[in-house]
């Protein structure tokens, strides 16, 4: 059967994976899992519970609207907007009007990016909806844990009794997947002192190996590492971010920068891994990043009259990574900050006048 709706049978299976207005507790499971159990959005961890579906491109937008967004991201006429190619899991701030709600919808790469995820992951979308079917007794029973109320002492008791033999069955099937993450946040100072970062720190079980060593052997708490390289890290995204302003071509010349401003940082480390290079014990963190600017630029008139002054607006997100290093013959607590890289990055960049 071909699932992408090729023929009759698939037409009806494609159907299936749709958002709709009654139940899709299936296709809500789905994207959750295959979106890694992480926001869509902020790209961070949640329970199945609190997640919910999104539209990348809002179903709410109006009919002119939508059709110009379509325009606007290269997308056919009959692009479905409750199709899996535009569905992905969001955590219920980031869908209200404190997150995504106040986000501007137009060509912006993060966007284009969601719908490209979501346009590879629509075939695995469509098989699965199709397969819940065809397994219909042990998929309702997995959804029906899935969405339990952990706070009832019933429900608790009853996951801690039986869920060990259901994971122990899922480590036969594929014992990566019965790996888990677990997620915190820790605040830090950034060098200008003026916005705060959240730091997210999502590891499986590689990296809370390797978060162990860190601090019980090298006694070096992650957030120190933290404390010391998140700085450099926006620091060094800020510098390219001015770069990128003074890269824009005026009317009559190059245009000059102030120091951009920070109003929105979001950091999240979802790996660390060791390795021990002779007397030394090296440990890579990875992550990634979104950031928002603004700044004060200046151009010369397109006449030559005088300088006129505009606002210049950024969005940045990148991948990074950076090393911390412990000395066997140095002693506990010893860690030496390594290089911080910027793997990856993509910014769009405007002005305003």
């Amino acid at each position: 059967m071909d699932l992408l709706g090729a023929d009759g049978g698939g037409l009806v299976v494609a159907e299936r994976a749709k958002y709709s207005g009654g139940d899709n507790s299936v296709l809500k499971m789905i994207l959750y899992t295959l979106w890694n159990s992480r926001c869509y959005w902020c790209h961070r961890p949640m329970d199945f519970n609190d997640a919910e579906i999104d539209h990348i491109l809002p179903k709410d937008a109006g009919a002119k609207r939508l059709m110009e967004l379509k325009v606007e991201y290269g997308l056919p006429k009959d692009f479905d907007i409750d199709d899996p190619q535009n569905l992905a899991p969001i955590c219920s701030p980031c869908n209200g009007r404190r997150g995504k709600g106040k986000k501007v919808y137009g060509p912006v790469p993060v966007v284009l990016s969601n719908l490209d995820r979501a346009r590879e992951l629509r075939p695995k979308v469509v098989r699965q909806v199709s397969e819940f079917g065809n397994s219909k007794r042990v998929a309702e029973h997995l959804l029906r844990a899935s969405v339990a109320d952990l706070s009832d002492p019933k429900a608790r008791r009853a996951f801690e009794e039986h869920a060990p033999v259901v994971v122990q069955k899922l480590a036969l099937v594929n014992k990566e997947k019965a790996d888990f993450v677990t997620f915190r946040t820790v605040t830090v100072l950034a060098q200008d002192d003026e916005l705060p970062v959240e730091v997210g720190i999502s590891l499986n079980g590689r990296g809370r190996t390797a978060a162990a060593i860190l601090e019980d052997v090298c006694r070096c708490a992650v957030e120190d590492v933290l404390e010391d390289r998140v700085p450099e890290l926006v620091d060094m995204v800020c510098g390219d971010v001015r770069t990128a302003f003074e890269d824009i071509e005026g009317p009559a010349g190059p245009t000059s920068s102030g120091p951009p401003v920070r109003y929105f940082t979001r950091v999240d480390v979802d790996s660390i891994g060791y390795e021990r290079v002779g007397a030394l014990v090296e440990f890579t963190f990875g992550g990634n990043f979104e950031a928002s600017f603004s700044a004060s630029l200046v151009q010369d008139s397109w006449d030559g009259s005088g300088l006129t002054d505009i606002q210049g607006d950024a969005e940045v997100s990148g991948i990074f990574s950076f090393v911390a290093t412990w000395d066997f013959s140095t002693g506990p607590g010893a860690v030496d900050a390594g290089d911080c890289y910027i793997e990856s990055w993509a910014a769009d960049v405007y002005t305003v006048l």
